[in-house]
């Protein structure tokens, strides 16, 4: 850690009010916090000691190339450094330097409880020695988990947009909407153009967004949660840096422990409004992964935004959030091609020069179902007569 900062701004319990010190002899100095002066003086320091009423640590500027200086407290624990985001000098109020306090010393007491289970865990293993091993709760892969297996970064990215892409504005629009709430849902089956709507709306609304393509070995809660955290710090790098460690450890922190340290970490991300996207997520079969989701949702922070991409609706708390006005969704009956559409996926998309009459039989026996459509395209080319393939369509 850097040099002890020379100005300490504290909570006198004896006077009831804090006090701004300087120097190691913590002279009392005049200088009102909240006030114009102290925004002035934050803007010109470098750091500054912290020992409010919820806890202690060290606040220090650190300058961007890009943005100019931002704020974050540290703390060390237990040899590890942690950090947390307070942001720029004009959020250094009194509540903002007391919430991030509040924070640390929360993550202080889950750290704590994980050194005593990794205790218990030492002690197992050398009684162990010689036998089979004891299990432990809460244990999960700790064997796998100690040969950490490097992430694959295509995983947290957004596919790519293909060149020619129908627009479909009354979706991306819908999709727009759907973030004045906590969830986005979009459930059908393969080939409705999930993943290729995410993709256009992304692309038209410039939404902040973490994404996160999933398959069916992510349902090991740990190898899940971590690629959850960083999807998300694709955004911030910050985000997720202490529950990540929790992960990473031999035994695992339970998995409130960790949810707990990520949303106090989601409830301070700088972002005003900014979406966490689960592609796929019909392949997510574990109950322990789902109950975690349950509590994300419940716990969900304001600014963020929960999308998620199914072929199957997923065991979340669906009801409660439609209750309560909270979640838009986007189902078979919307993501079918209407006539106008299809025309414009054979045309633009497939290059195949069909009369509307056509398109319209393709379009109903296929039920504007967008995969059917392409298949329907790649027959025809080669065939002289529409008519027989439209005979061999199955309906």
């Amino acid at each position: 850690m850097p040099r002890p900062a020379p100005y300490l701004l504290r909570w006198s319990s004896a006077r009831q009010c804090y006090e701004f010190c300087e120097g190691r002899d913590q002279i009392v100095i005049d200088l009102e916090v909240e006030s114009t002066a102290w925004f002035v003086w934050v803007e010109k320091v470098s750091s500054f000691a912290f020992h409010g009423r919820m806890g202690s640590y060290t606040a220090r500027q650190e300058q961007k190339e890009r943005g100019g200086g931002y704020w974050y407290a540290y703390i060390r624990e237990q040899g590890m450094v942690t950090k947390r985001y307070l942001g720029r000098s004009a959020n250094l109020t009194l509540s903002r330097l007391e919430q991030a306090a509040q924070l640390l010393t929360k993550h202080q007491k889950d750290a704590l409880m994980l050194g005593k289970s990794m205790q218990k865990l030492s002690v197992a293993h050398t009684i162990s020695s010689t036998s089979t091993p004891i299990a432990i709760e809460g244990e999960s892969n700790i064997s796998n988990w100690l040969q950490q297996e490097p992430l694959l970064a295509t995983k947290v990215q957004p596919p790519r947009l293909r060149p020619a892409t129908i627009q479909r504005a009354h979706l991306v629009n819908q999709l727009q909407q759907g973030m004045e709430g906590a969830c986005i849902l979009i459930s059908a089956p393969a080939g409705f153009g999930k993943t290729t709507l995410l993709s256009t709306w992304l692309a038209a609304s410039n939404t902040p967004a973490a994404w996160l393509s999933l398959e069916p070995e992510d349902n090991e809660p740990v190898r899940f949660l971590s690629y959850v955290i960083a999807a998300l710090q694709t955004l911030d790098p910050s985000i997720g840096t202490s529950a990540l460690a929790l992960l990473r450890t031999p035994q695992p922190a339970p998995f409130e422990t960790v949810l707990v340290l990520l949303t106090n970490d989601l409830v301070s991300h700088a972002t005003a409004g900014f979406a966490l996207i689960l592609d796929d997520y019909h392949v997510i079969t574990a109950e322990p992964i789902h109950s975690a989701f349950t509590y994300l949702v419940d716990h969900l922070p304001s600014r963020m935004h929960l999308v998620i991409a199914t072929r199957s609706d997923p065991a979340l708390p669906l009801a409660r959030l439609r209750a309560r006005g909270q979640l838009t969704e986007v189902r078979i009956g919307e993501l079918r091609f209407a006539q106008e559409e299809a025309e414009a996926f054979m045309h633009t998309v497939m290059q195949l020069d069909l009369s509307s009459q056509d398109v319209a039989v393709l379009q109903n026996r296929t039920e504007g179902w967008i995969a059917g459509l392409q298949f329907a395209a790649l027959s025809l080319r080669g065939k002289s007569d529409i008519r027989e393939l439209h005979s061999s369509l199955p309906g």
